[in-house]
């Protein structure tokens, strides 16, 4: 069946949907899907999305979409709104003019990022929602900037849900730059435990999508963290963030995948973020931080680094360096025999930051030892 043909059979579904009295007795709704699912199979063809008859039908299948969705609880209404659904992500796959159309429907994209909060626990149709959603920005940054309100209700999702994890933090990761949200840390505690529990079932999962996910996770982890409005003044807000992911770190250096450095990377940039934020004393975590300093086992660069990150950034006038000193006399010491430890560019600068905030006149004497002047 053709294009023409398909869009005269849905014609009636059309418009009762706009008039909202839709027919769902059986011999409808069958007739219904069967279109629907024609019209979709035709929408895989790159000249079928730049047909005319699509870019002057799509408004009112975008707005039949929403009907269907706000009135779901509605008997029948479930399994049209999942191939109409299934027909507007084929319509704007790799298709900026159609994208731009869905994208303008702000009330329809906001009631699609309610079901995803509300009804994290509707598999199959958030599924198709997410595939929707992801195939609206790919690739085009103008559309997901017109569409990151949806942030939060990722965040909310991906933290409810057992199902479409995957989907749902590919769909952030092209929101980054652009995510507007709640900034809660609990949006960041969520994160990270998602995280946790992602590295703990490696087994479980595909290779490849292990791997995609663990780097997806913490590249959002590092785009939130470096937002300013966050607060970190609680001190256990501070210590619960930062030990997790210190210990997300701590666990991927047990384990092989592809692209591992760019995990790691991403989470010693958020443990950098949290520790810069204007909001954070840094105090809580440092004698966690001079803890893993002093640990002749501790070899892991970017654990170091961020610890060597956080006590720094605990030193903000003369007797803060005194109390660190006072704790741990011997630091100097201990910070430059974990020199060899530090293997990647980005770890340098924690080191470089610390001896700058901890060397005055009564430690310069410390730093330039015959054993530490052989490691400078």
């Amino acid at each position: 069946m053709d294009l023409e043909h398909v869009l005269f059979g849905l014609s009636t579904f059309v418009n009762d949907c706009e008039e909202k009295k839709l027919n769902v007795d059986n011999v409808y709704k069958e007739s219904y899907l069967k279109l629907l699912d024609q019209m979709a199979l035709l929408l895989r063809d790159e000249s079928t999305r730049d047909h005319e008859l699509i870019r002057s039908n799509l408004p009112k299948f975008i707005d039949s979409a929403d009907y269907l969705l706000v009135n779901q609880e509605q008997p029948g209404y479930n399994e049209l709104l999942l191939e109409v659904i299934r027909v507007l992500a084929n319509s704007i796959a790799d298709n900026d003019v159609n994208r731009r159309q869905l994208s303008s429907k702000s009330d329809f994209i906001e009631h699609l990022s309610n079901q995803l909060e509300s009804k994290p626990d509707d598999s199959s149709l958030n599924e198709r929602i997410l595939i929707l959603l992801k195939n609206l920005v790919i690739d085009t940054p103008d559309v997901a900037k017109d569409v990151s309100f949806i942030t939060q209700s990722l965040l909310s999702y991906i933290s409810q849900s057992d199902g479409g994890i995957f989907m749902a933090v590919d769909l952030l990761t092209d929101l980054i730059g652009n995510m507007q949200y709640n900034p809660n840390p609990q949006n960041i505690e969520n994160l990270i435990k998602l995280l946790v529990k992602t590295l703990n079932q490696q087994s479980d999962l595909d290779e490849d999508e292990f791997a995609e996910l663990v780097v997806n996770i913490s590249s959002v982890l590092e785009g939130i963290t470096v937002d300013p409005r966050f607060k970190f003044d609680n001190a256990e807000t501070e210590k619960t963030l930062q030990v997790g992911l210190f210990d997300s770190l701590k666990k991927i250096d047990s384990l092989e995948f592809q692209n591992i450095l760019m995990a790691k990377r991403r989470l010693f940039a958020s443990i950098g973020n949290i520790s810069a934020n204007l909001t954070t004393s840094n105090k809580p975590m440092r004698t966690y931080s001079i803890s893993n300093v002093q640990d002749q086992n501790q070899q892991n660069g970017y654990i170091i680094s961020g610890c060597f990150t956080i006590i720094g950034n605990s030193i903000s006038s003369p007797e803060d360096r005194n109390e660190v000193l006072d704790q741990a006399p011997a630091l100097v010491d201990d910070i430059l025999s974990k020199y060899n430890y530090l293997t990647d560019p980005v770890q340098f600068q924690g080191i470089l930051h610390l001896l700058k905030t901890l060397i005055n006149f009564d430690t310069v004497g410390t730093l330039f030892t015959e054993k530490n002047f052989k490691v400078l």
